[in-house]
């Protein structure tokens, strides 16, 4: 089995597209609240954003700090 890794962020970016689509009236109240319930036991390795905050930095011209992150994890990983 693959595992899936991303920056511990992905979880407040995933509440702001669920807040998203629930304003816009994409998803109900209910949908958006089982998904928020679901979201800790997505099966994702979260990294701290620490160890990236140096690389994020470096990158800073090309890529918006959250993008960045994910590059400097990938680059992290190998």
């Amino acid at each position: 089995m693959t595992e899936v890794y991303a920056p511990a962020l992905i979880d407040l970016e995933f509440i702001n597209v669920t807040r998203s689509l629930l304003r816009a009236g994409k998803v109900t109240e209910h949908m958006a609240d089982r998904a928020m319930r679901k979201l800790p036991s997505f099966p994702i390795r979260r990294v701290k954003h620490e160890g990236l905050l140096f690389r994020v930095w470096e990158l800073r011209h090309n890529y918006s700090p959250y993008d960045a992150s994910y590059i400097a994890l990938a680059e992290q990983l190998g």
